[in-house]
């Protein structure tokens, strides 16, 4: 019998989207800038598929540990989905990438979400904790 994955799914399928994401200008940026549309700086977007697998690394990690989320986690993921997210929208805003970045911003608003809930909930149980062995 197989026995079930205990996995966080938030995290993992953040993480496949950011592995997505990361990988592909890095694997074959022609495509890549067929369907986000061209570049001038292609270095950008290598240093930025790059810088994101830390990120790759906590997510799977969080993803597939079966221990309580720590706070250097989420507050390392809330920081990078808040940053790519941010640069995404002002690129858009000023007309300098496609349509399709706005479409990442609002799907790293759900997971930014979901982050700063992680933090609080943490943070809380963190402090009932110590209340109740006070």
């Amino acid at each position: 019998m197989i026995k079930a994955l205990n996995i966080r799914w938030t995290p993992f399928i953040q993480g496949v989207y950011f592995s997505v994401v990361a990988l592909w200008p890095l694997i074959n940026i022609k495509s890549f800038m067929r369907v986000t549309g061209g570049k001038t700086d292609i270095w950008m977007v290598n240093a930025v598929s790059v810088l994101l697998f830390p990120l790759i690394f906590i997510l799977f990690n969080t993803a597939f540990k079966p221990s309580p989320i720590p706070l250097l986690h989420s507050s390392a993921l809330i920081a990078g989905t808040a940053g790519l997210m941010m640069v995404e929208y002002n690129f858009y805003v000023n007309g300098i990438i496609s349509n399709g970045y706005l479409v990442y911003a609002i799907l790293e608003i759900f997971f930014l979400v979901w982050w700063i809930c992680i933090f609080i909930a943490t943070v809380l149980h963190r402090i009932n904790t110590k209340k109740n062995h006070s």
